[in-house]
């Protein structure tokens, strides 16, 4: 073996050597680190939750039709009884329930078809619409006024009763709640929750009652509340 072998070789040993000792202060370092466990975490901070604050609002109602064209921005369709008795002529109708108006409601039967045993409904369409096949409308048949109104997603369910979550003093609370209503605009509150209170919208299915908790949107909350 000549001098330039046994050089390369003694670099070698050398990295060997110090890529070792480095990978035993890696370890080292990685056991002197203070471990957390998520159940510390939460008894020290609360269980992390997003939250929102219920205020009164205006809700919107419609209902969907399917309509097909007969020409001249006219538009027909049949609809249930259900539906018939909410409608009025001069409706507007939207290409969706928060889209822009596109016409109106024009004609309502009184009389149920032999033929689809549903109510003859017909449709003005003030702008134009590139479709020759049916196609599903949205008609606003009426407004909730100052209601309390809440996600479908967040009401949870327990012995038949009808479950929120509110944020009160930095705790959990569990509230049963009366829903008056709902569709996909989401649940009217009819009893059980005050305006102005602040409901666990994600977070909550990890709860217990007089939890503590961790609000991860405490900033989005407050500039709410200053608003």
């Amino acid at each position: 073996m000549n001098k330039k072998q046994i050089l390369i070789y003694f670099i070698c040993v050398l990295l060997f050597i110090a890529f070792i000792v480095a990978k035993q202060q890696q370890v080292r370092f990685r056991r002197n680190k203070p471990i957390v466990s998520t159940f510390s975490q939460w008894q020290q901070n609360g269980k992390p939750v997003f939250v929102k604050r219920i205020l009164p609002k205006n809700v919107r109602l419609f209902e969907k039709l399917t309509l097909r064209p007969v020409g001249n921005g006219i538009f027909e369709g049949y609809v249930p009884k259900a539906t018939q008795e909410k409608l009025a002529i001069g409706q507007d109708i939207y290409t969706e329930s928060d889209g822009d108006i596109i016409g109106s409601i024009s004609e309502i039967s009184n009389d149920i078809s032999l033929d689809t045993s549903m109510f003859y409904v017909k449709a003005e369409f003030t702008k134009p619409v590139d479709i020759s096949d049916w196609l599903v409308v949205y008609v606003h048949t009426d407004t909730l006024l100052d209601v309390i109104c809440v996600p479908n997603t967040i009401i949870d369910q327990e012995e038949g009763q009808h479950i929120l979550w509110v944020v009160v003093d930095g705790y959990a609370r569990k509230k049963t709640v009366t829903v008056k209503r709902r569709n996909g605009y989401g649940a009217v509150i009819a009893e059980g929750l005050e305006a102005g209170e602040y409901v666990i919208t994600r977070g909550f299915t990890q709860l217990s009652d007089n939890d503590k908790v961790n609000i991860l949107n405490s900033t989005d909350i407050k500039e709410t509340h200053n608003d």
